[in-house]
């Protein structure tokens, strides 16, 4: 926070994988990326110490270039439904 102006959110969920426990940042958002990215040690700390074993981003691919020590796994694809698709 930067006085009354909010200026990051990062919002993680807990994913309990088959062999391993994950912490997945899954929503971010604000208008300051180095306020977002200076609360990650804390977050990769908490995410160790509840028992995971990796901290995952989604994003778009561009976020790699902001998290050095992360590589990209993974891309999501989606598809616009239209009206007739939906019945």
């Amino acid at each position: 926070e930067d006085g009354d102006r909010l200026v990051a959110v990062l919002i993680t969920e807990l994913i309990n994988y088959h062999k391993k426990r994950a912490c997945r940042l899954f929503l971010s958002a604000g208008d300051d990326l180095a306020a977002m990215l200076d609360h990650l040690p804390a977050i990769e700390i908490w995410a160790a110490d509840v028992g995971c074993q990796s901290v995952e981003v989604g994003g778009r691919p561009g976020w790699s270039r902001a998290l050095p020590g992360y590589r990209m796994t993974a891309v999501i694809l989606e598809k616009e439904l239209d009206q007739a698709e939906r019945r």
